[in-house]
């Protein structure tokens, strides 16, 4: 159900926008603060959960942002705050750094366009498909008015932007028409800890018997997950089938 606005809440919301306005260029930052959102799947994971996990060792003071405290993860521990609430707003003009994992839609869109933020992308995804500006099936749905704010405001508002290859780097840049840094996404600083305990996974998942594995990993979203024919039918056949040779999907 799509949420309705009065004229009450329209005020509010305005009143928000032009007070947040100024005092993000009054309000001074504290450099040792840095704010972390992965708002957009409200999931505590990507790059942002990673380079979180990290600061928090190095006694920076981390705080996650989260819209419901049902979804608070084990190892945030102390260490969150729930969107709108009055230690969010004070933690959200204090920071020096508010690290995304998206896109500003992430924070709070339209007003970022004038405020004063330190804005990090960390971007959670490598694209090989076109999106925003590259995708212009979707953009010309937009006014010209909306592109124009987007292409010389919006995307410009971030600090930096970060991907780990040239090819990806290539694709965002033609999506966001801003610069991003060739360096290494945070989460893929698992691969190389040495603490971490290496299971047999042909064992766990007892499939040692068969000759061949086959994994199929696609991006799922948590709705259509019945569309045709990736369904649970379709995975039960398909199994079926190479079992019989001795392989597994």
């Amino acid at each position: 159900m799509q949420k309705k606005y009065t004229i009450f809440s329209k005020i509010n919301w305005w009143i928000k926008v032009i007070l947040l306005w100024f005092l993000s260029y009054l309000t001074p930052k504290n450099k040792n603060l840095y704010l972390f959102w992965w708002n957009w799947w409200n999931t505590f994971s990507w790059n942002s959960k990673t380079l979180f996990l990290f600061y928090k060792q190095k006694w920076f003071k981390c705080f996650y942002i989260e819209k419901d405290k049902k979804n608070i993860n084990k190892e945030l521990e102390n260490n969150f705050i729930i969107k709108w609430s009055l230690k969010y707003y004070f933690l959200y003009l204090r920071a020096q750094y508010i690290f995304i994992d998206w896109t500003l839609w992430d924070i709070w869109p339209l007003t970022l366009i004038f405020w004063k933020f330190n804005i990090i992308n960390l971007w959670h995804w490598d694209p090989i498909k076109k999106i925003w500006f590259s995708n212009t099936l979707h953009f010309n749905k937009i006014s010209k008015f909306d592109r124009f704010l987007l292409d010389n405001f919006y995307c410009k508002k971030l600090k930096a932007s970060f991907t780990w290859n040239t090819v990806p780097k290539k694709n965002l840049e033609n999506a966001f028409h801003t610069s991003h840094k060739v360096t290494w996404l945070a989460r893929y600083d698992v691969f190389f800890n040495k603490n971490l305990n290496i299971e047999n996974i042909r064992k766990k998942l007892n499939i040692e018997k068969f000759n061949k594995i086959i994994l199929y990993t696609p991006t799922w979203r948590d709705t259509n997950t019945e569309i045709k024919p990736f369904n649970k039918k379709f995975f039960r056949e398909i199994n079926d089938y190479y079992k019989e040779k001795n392989n597994i999907f």
